[in-house]
């Protein structure tokens, strides 16, 4: 099929630029030789002008435009030119003195007797250009030039015309002796050399591009379509089996090294595959050990919502959306003893599966140094995870923290906050508001870092949310950042909405914000709501 459609598309151009050449050729050369022949007439006619001019006197042409009156010398000069136009075969022969406006005839041989007579002072205007070339050979600057002069219509028909000049013994010109040429027989030529060369064209075209496409077909056609169907019996029969490719051609020219090309891309190909195929396996090894690794890691993570059913003095709900497989945010929360928990807020610095791990180790050490510390100090707490991450840590990694210690019954309570962003706080019955302190380090950076911590006390309605970088930083298609701005009012939409609701409400305003820039954080969110006891 692929050979049939190269063949019929090769064969298909070559007849159109054959066809095309013989438009061309057809239309070019019956015009250049039109136009030859049209000059070569107009010369003839004009040599034949000159030479019944040297014969004719001038003296009377003038008195002849004068009188009108015929005479014997009158007849005499009628009589030759008579002889003339039937010696020289032109159509007409004629005396004429050009005017103004028009033209006036002296002597006039057509052929036609009856119309000669009495044809002496006949006036006649110019047509289809007469008047510029008589006024041309009129003008003793202009003598000797034969402009071409070819006219056609139904009075005089097809005529190649010529003016050559009477001269007067002072030099100047006192008529003109006009000889038109029938150009009938050059028509009957043109048309007959036409049909010739449209044979002769047809037989050279049709001979000329059967030799050429024969040539075309074994030089070129023919080795391709062979290298084709070893192409096709290879992808079809050969290459499933991881046979190598063979191709036979011994043409000595392009298409032979074209085949030779193609059997080097056929070996890198195999062996490509080979790697791919064994890429796609290790890829989906990973694949599946990081869906492992991700739903390991999102168990890891409280997940069940309320956490503590048959607690009534508080409510929380957290998320988490990392922006790979794995991600580095996480938070936390968990009750210390019965009268105290703890909440945590945390980003891992770095994305994937090494943010992931560190994640892993910090979120261990942190819930389980709270839950033996006897001070329930959070700037403590960081003091001694701080110095443990630091150990080994040869990357370099470190993690921003924030945890918060609340005694339930109280609502009192300390923070520390390593590196990581303030809260939004909300009081019972107003709205959100960014509370900014200053906070100190990133866990993990320096070993013996003492971190600073501050009290908090909340009162029944209280609220406070916390996030990782991943919301306020969150860009749109301009790079344009959400903010702390849009946060706080896509909380104070709703501030009283539940602490579920609250966060899908934030999730929503990020969501229409970004529209469809990619995710380049991980997003992690975490509200509580503090009712106090009763």
């Amino acid at each position: 099929m692929g050979g049939n459609r190269l063949q019929k598309k090769f064969l298909s151009r070559l007849l159109a630029l054959m066809a095309l050449l013989c438009v061309v050729l057809g239309v070019a050369v019956p015009s250049y030789y039109r136009s030859n022949m049209e000059q070569k007439y107009t010369e003839m006619a004009y040599n034949y002008g000159c030479l019944v001019a040297e014969r004719l006197g001038t003296a009377t042409v003038g008195k002849y435009e004068k009188t009108l009156q015929k005479d014997a010398a009158y007849d005499e000069v009628y009589a030759y030119l008579e002889r003339m136009r039937e010696t020289l075969q032109v159509k007409y022969l004629y005396v004429v003195v050009p005017r103004e406006n028009d033209y006036v005839y002296i002597w006039t041989s057509s052929g036609e007797a009856e119309k000669d007579i009495g044809i002496l002072g006949f006036a006649e205007a110019y047509y289809q250009g007469g008047e510029e070339y008589m006024k041309k050979a009129m003008s003793s600057k202009d003598r000797g030039t034969v402009p071409l002069l070819i006219t056609n219509n139904k009075e005089y028909g097809y005529v190649a015309s010529a003016y050559a000049p009477l001269v007067d013994t002072a030099g100047n010109t006192v008529a003109l002796v006009g000889v038109d040429l029938s150009m009938d027989k050059v028509e009957e030529e043109i048309d007959r050399f036409l049909y010739m060369f449209a044979a002769f064209m047809a037989a050279v075209m049709l001979l000329g591009g059967c030799l050429f496409y024969h040539e075309i077909s074994r030089v070129i056609i023919s080795p391709l379509l062979a290298l084709n169907a070893s192409l096709e019996e290879y992808a079809e029969q050969k290459m499933r089996k991881g046979e190598s490719l063979k191709i036979e051609l011994h043409t000595g020219d392009e298409i032979e090294r074209l085949a030779d090309s193609v059997v080097t891309v056929s070996r890198e190909l195999q062996a490509y595959m080979r790697d791919f195929e064994k890429a796609t396996r290790e890829k989906e090894r990973i694949a599946t050990e990081l869906n492992v690794a991700t739903n390991i890691q999102m168990h890891m993570l409280p997940s069940i919502f309320p956490p503590f059913p048959e607690r009534k003095e508080f409510d929380i709900y957290a998320t988490s959306v990392p922006a790979k497989e794995v991600g580095g945010d996480f938070y936390d929360f968990f009750l210390v003893d019965h009268d105290h928990i703890a909440v945590v807020m945390a980003d891992v610095s770095g994305k994937g599966v090494p943010a992931a791990l560190f994640m892993v180790i910090a979120k261990t050490l942190i819930k389980n140094r709270t839950q033996v510390s006897a001070s329930l100090d959070p700037a403590k707490i960081l003091y001694d995870v701080n110095n443990q991450l630091c150990e080994g840590n040869e990357a370099g990694m470190f993690v921003t923290v924030w945890l918060a210690i609340l005694q339930i019954s109280t609502g009192k309570g300390m923070v520390a906050n390593a590196g990581h962003g303030s809260p939004m706080v909300l009081r019972a019955g107003g709205q959100y508001e960014h509370i900014v302190r200053k906070h100190s380090p990133g866990v993990a950076m320096m070993e013996g870092t003492r971190f600073k911590e501050h009290e908090i006390e909340m009162h029944p309605g209280d609220r406070f949310f916390v996030c990782t970088d991943g919301v306020t930083e969150a860009i749109d298609k301009d790079e344009e950042l959400f903010g702390v701005q849009r946060l706080q009012a896509a909380l104070n939409e709703n501030p009283e909405a539940d602490p579920k609701e609250s966060l899908e409400n934030v999730k929503k305003h990020m969501d229409a914000f970004v529209g469809d820039a990619e995710q380049f954080d991980d997003i992690t969110m975490l509200n509580f709501v503090y009712y106090g006891t009763k």
